[in-house]
């Protein structure tokens, strides 16, 4: 979690506009989470075409089979498991968890990163075009998943993954943002969200036509 971000300060950098107020008011306090690079890769490789509580069932039976046992405050739980836990597993094991199309690419990310061809943390460094483009190097990785990693990981806070709410956010509020490709009006919404900051713009605009919307 990113307590250390000052919120104030964001808000403060955030253009004047009427949603991204409402958004603010509601879910005052939201911060972005900081989540370990490669867990998060590959939650985000899991995430496509599918809802917010399948992608979590995933996440807790590749644990449950891969990953190591973490006591903690008297309690027994399993740890997201290490690249190379699930190099080591084959398409057909991850099948059997439910990642159906997804397991060849978790399989192939795994490989990548456990055989030290690439890591998803090389990108926190880079400038944010940059570091999307990079973490495309790995199977099952377009540009949203990118973007959300870069967001919800390594820190790039100007990252707007373009998701269906977001997608959704331009066409009924802000149309002059949409321009025909993804990286064209990736740039265009995070200009109109204020540059620096447009992930946390983009986070309590998801959550307020998600829940309220």
């Amino acid at each position: 979690m990113r307590l250390d971000d000052d919120l104030e300060a964001i808000l403060a950098a955030t253009p004047d506009d009427p949603l991204i107020e409402r958004a603010y008011d509601a879910y005052r306090g939201l911060r972005l989470v900081r989540d370990p690079p490669f867990a998060s890769l590959v939650s985000f490789i899991c995430s496509a075409q599918m809802r917010v509580g399948r992608i979590h069932e995933m996440q807790v039976s590749l644990a449950e089979r891969y990953g190591e046992s973490v006591a903690f405050d008297g309690e027994t739980y399993r740890a997201f498991p290490t690249a190379e836990r699930l190099a080591a597993a084959s398409e057909a094991d991850l099948r059997e968890l439910s990642l159906g199309y997804r397991a060849p690419y978790v399989e192939r990310t795994a490989e990548m990163v456990a055989d030290g061809e690439a890591h998803p943390g090389q990108a926190r460094d880079l400038a944010y075009e940059a570091a999307r483009e990079s973490l495309t190097r790995f199977v099952g990785v377009g540009r949203k998943v990118a973007d959300c990693v870069l967001l919800f990981s390594l820190g790039h806070l100007q990252a707007v993954p373009l998701d269906t709410w977001i997608r959704t956010a331009i066409e009924e509020h802000y149309p002059d943002c949409e321009r025909g490709s993804y990286e064209e009006t990736s740039r265009a919404i995070r200009e109109r969200f204020g540059g620096d900051y447009a992930g946390y713009a983009q986070t309590y605009v998801f959550n307020w036509l998600r829940n309220n919307g």
